[in-house]
């Protein structure tokens, strides 16, 4: 890791400790005023609303607000009305200012019509997600980004009136209660999701739960955050997930270094005396430990669930993909042993990855691919259990479903199906639905 720095005199460790160089503004560039005065008389003068009836007529997007019956809205002048109201809200001044009793859509009685019918967080939802669509399709918004990165933080406030999404925080809220809006913003500066946080709760987790929850778009690989009130555990549940939880960690010199390379070496940063020798043991056993929990937990949770719902939930979607309980004898001993791994499908059959571990074990899949034509093993999928041959897939079947199964992965889980390239996936054919 020392060697990585380099010629980096930002980054020292000192006495085992991590000193980082506090960051400094950087210069304007020379042309920045000109460029920005020149962009500023080029934008046109035009009133809020104006914008909205703008972007509704190129987007369509009055037609996503359907009445809470289910029908559209027919009523003339509807995005008018709509526009109203969104600024409205937006700007938090109520209706007064908006209201024209000559102006047939815009009276009160037109406008609390749309807003008790029509404006609420399912329609707004759905809004976002054609926002969303129509924004990454600008040649501009290309060169920003992929949407594969994503920044999230809050907005507190103040509540003044009794809510369940409320909470006590006298740091922040003094002896009133108050709420936090979590925003999701990725890198082609698009709002992809949001929501509320009672009170001044840990907003790490609840990052986790809006990144599952996004209007649309797609799922970023990189989460950047403040400090968020993270934890160890957070980089794990994020990692697990299938996303890299990347928070502006405050104190970052007191923080503690975490070290699974078993194989490296960490020079100064090693605070274990004699150093190395012991830290590498103390390693190994951290990361035995922590996979062999983490495994389990996962797996017990998700059977659970699994069960209970007759198949319908899966806690764990494998980064979209499905998942089925499939249960095989082990290899070791008698007793039967059920584990839940993603899957494709390739007509009636059923394609699992036989995935391997950090180290490089093929775990359950040695088990699969060794079972005798006279032992049995079941799937438990969609509702349905049934018995199933196992075949492994042929070269070149091989290869188009590893091009299927990359799509579904973020780079660094890629990298590692690409490390071990002689992964095999299993066909699994059903033989007896019960």
């Amino acid at each position: 890791m020392l060697d990585g720095l380099g010629g980096n005199t930002a980054v020292q460790f000192v006495g085992g400790r991590l000193r980082l160089e506090k960051l400094g503004p950087l210069a304007e560039p020379p042309l920045m005023k000109e460029l920005r005065n020149l962009v500023d008389g080029m934008l046109p003068r035009l009133d809020f609303p104006e914008l909205l009836l703008e972007v509704f007529d190129r987007t369509g997007l009055s037609a996503d607000f359907t009445h809470v019956s289910g029908t559209d809205a027919a009523m003339d002048d509807f995005p008018m009305s709509l526009a109203a109201l969104i600024v409205a809200e937006a700007c938090n001044v109520g209706l007064v200012p908006i209201e024209k009793p000559n102006v047939p859509a815009l009276t009160r009685a037109r406008l609390l019509q749309v807003d008790q019918g029509y404006l609420r967080a399912e329609t707004i939802s759905v809004a976002n997600a054609r926002l969303i669509s129509a924004q990454a399709g600008l040649d501009i918004v290309k060169t920003w980004g992929g949407g594969q990165i994503a920044s999230a933080d809050g907005l507190r406030f103040v509540v003044s009136v009794q809510n369940l999404h409320t909470g006590h925080n006298p740091t922040y809220f003094g002896r009133q209660r108050g709420a936090i809006w979590l925003n999701v913003v990725n890198d082609q500066v698009m709002g992809i999701g949001g929501l509320v946080v009672p009170g001044a709760l840990r907003d790490s987790l609840f990052i986790l739960d809006a990144i599952h929850n996004l209007d649309g778009g797609d799922k970023p690989e990189t989460v950047v955050t403040d400090t968020a009130s993270y934890s160890d555990i957070v980089f794990g549940l994020f990692a697990i997930c299938g996303y890299q939880f990347s928070p502006r960690i405050a104190d970052l010199g007191d923080t503690r270094l975490w070290c699974t390379n078993t194989r490296a070496v960490c020079g100064t940063v090693c605070t274990w005396t004699p150093p190395c020798n012991t830290c590498v043991i103390r390693r190994r056993a951290m990361v035995g430990v922590v996979e062999t929990v983490m495994v389990h937990l996962i797996g017990g949770v998700n059977s659970t669930v699994f069960h209970i719902a007759g198949g319908r939930v899966v806690l764990y979607r494998f980064r979209g993909l499905p998942g089925l309980l499939l249960t095989v004898i082990g290899s070791r001993t008698p007793r039967l042993r059920t584990v839940m791994v993603p899957f494709l499908r390739d007509g009636d059959d059923y394609i699992v990855l036989a995935d391997r571990d950090t180290a490089g074990r093929p775990g359950w899949a040695a088990e699969l691919l060794a079972v005798e034509p006279t032992d049995v093993v079941t799937v438990e999928v969609e509702g349905r259990s049934f018995d199933v041959d196992v075949a492994r897939l042929d070269q070149a079947d091989h290869a188009a479903m590893l091009d299927r199964h990359l799509k579904y992965l973020s780079l660094g889980e890629r990298h590692e199906v690409r490390r071990w390239r002689q992964i095999p996936f299993v066909r699994l054919t059903a033989l007896s639905v019960r």
